[in-house]
């Protein structure tokens, strides 16, 4: 397996769990609609690791793209790296000022790039497909 394979999956392993204080909270309301203890604890946890995560899938995404491309091209890993650029930003930037708009933005391109990741593995050249 090559290295940018080993790679792909830590990104999707880090997605996963950086992503989890969102989904395992939603689910917890969902499945507990009274406070649930256990949840709340498991979510503090996980949020702790969630700011470490995203500055390391940022890493991890830029060097599986040069990896497995190279050079810079049309593709739906460039455009996915270029919304975890995004999402870190919006997220490191919220960190320092608190303006709830921007973690609103926070949340829907991490969406959008959760879209992506599903995109990126179904279909990878479907831009190049639009683009022609």
């Amino acid at each position: 397996m090559m290295l940018y394979s080993i790679l792909g999956f830590a990104n999707i392993a880090l997605i996963i769990i950086g992503t989890s204080p969102f989904w395992v909270r939603s689910l917890g309301n969902l499945l507990f609609p009274k406070r649930n203890v256990q949840t709340n604890k498991l979510v503090k946890k996980l949020r702790v690791l969630h700011k470490p995560l995203g500055a390391c899938l940022l890493i991890v995404v830029i060097v599986h793209g040069y990896l497995a491309l190279g050079t810079p091209r049309i593709h739906t890993g460039t455009l996915l790296g270029i919304f975890v650029l995004v999402t870190v930003v919006l997220g490191a930037i919220f960190t320092k000022v608190k303006k709830p708009a921007l973690f609103k933005w926070h949340r829907l391109i991490a969406v959008l790039s959760v879209l992506l990741v599903i995109l990126h593995l179904l279909a990878p050249n479907a831009l190049r497909f639009i683009s022609g």
